[in-house]
């Protein structure tokens, strides 16, 4: 997602709709270097309190975990590399098998953290719409989605390449020449990283909401209203979770979608290049929401141990 903007930049060359290294770089600079290191920290920082938790980890945990995962490669594999990228002001030093390779490892970032943000938010449909149906283990939902991202990473091997400028300066970019390539290409990019997953997540989120105002009314006596109080606590956090990546990542793609098939001439390039960036805050943000609703007390963490399932066997509550 931040490094779309890049994509977007590099896939528009030789037009008048390039950003180029044309763009207040320094403050871009800045703010990739800035996001990188709250990513890395709170990320990292996620991973000590699930390590000192290990004994009460739950369901909720355990897709925090891998989004978290997929946060830190998107700080690695986007923010830090492109900030190195842009530091050489563009200039690609890795050869033409290094710049195919690494846009591939960028969008398979990108791509499985999209991912994980969907799976989160089907999991918590199941669980608000099926309550007393037992559900699939995480993993079944988990490797399917790393799986998905690195299939949908691997075209981009044939899209990115090396290439050499008039002064002779090497560049990693596309091969596309004809514009309803580029429109092609970076709709298909915007289908996957962000619209399609925004529906998703709205369907899911719409239908949930529908459902916890029809049962607005109803009491559970005992264990299972701390039950349903532990649970609405976790679809807050994701409800939190899914809104930044929702308002992150809208204003740049339907930008990057109006550059394409409108007027790009019209648009400022800083506001480009910065939304760019924004679009991936929410893998900034993320850890430091959940830690929020975790890092309170001992008492509160263990009452946070769920978290959303009723299963059909009592025994058997999967969390």
């Amino acid at each position: 997602m931040m490094n779309m903007s890049n994509m977007s930049a590099n896939a528009s060359a030789n037009n008048d709709d390039y950003i180029g290294i044309d763009y207040n770089r320094q403050l871009r600079l800045i703010i990739l270097a800035v996001m990188f290191i709250f990513s890395l920290i709170g990320n990292i920082a996620v991973f000590v309190w699930m390590w000192f938790n290990r004994r009460s980890r739950n369901r909720i945990n355990s897709f925090m975990m891998h989004l978290c995962t997929a946060d830190l490669l998107v700080a690695i594999l986007a923010l830090l590399t492109q900030f190195i990228v842009e530091l050489l002001e563009l200039n690609w030093l890795m050869g033409d098998v290094g710049c195919r390779l690494f846009k591939i490892v960028q969008c398979f970032a990108l791509f499985a953290s999209s991912n994980m943000v969907v799976a989160i938010a089907v999991d918590r449909y199941h669980s608000v719409i099926y309550p007393f149906q037992q559900r699939k283990n995480v993993n079944t939902i988990i490797v399917p989605s790393w799986v998905i991202a690195f299939v949908f990473s691997i075209p981009q091997a044939f899209v990115w390449h090396l290439v050499n400028d008039a002064n002779g300066n090497k560049g990693c970019h596309t091969s596309l020449q004809k514009k309803w390539e580029k429109q092609a290409y970076l709709t298909w990019v915007g289908m996957i990283v962000f619209f399609i997953p925004f529906v998703i997540i709205t369907l899911c989120y719409l239908r949930i909401i529908v459902r916890l105002w029809e049962k607005r009314n109803t009491v559970l006596p005992g264990k299972s209203e701390r039950r349903r109080k532990a649970k609405m606590k976790t679809l807050k956090m994701t409800f939190v979770i899914i809104s930044f990546f929702v308002i992150c990542g809208l204003p740049y793609f339907a930008l990057d979608m109006y550059r394409f098939y409108g007027d790009s001439r019209s648009l400022d390039r800083n506001a480009v290049a910065v939304l760019g960036i924004f679009s991936v805050s929410h893998c900034v943000v993320n850890p430091f929401i959940f830690l929020a609703f975790n890092v309170k007390s001992p008492a509160s963490s263990q009452k946070y141990q769920e978290n959303s399932t009723v299963t059909t066997a009592p025994t058997k509550t999967s969390l």
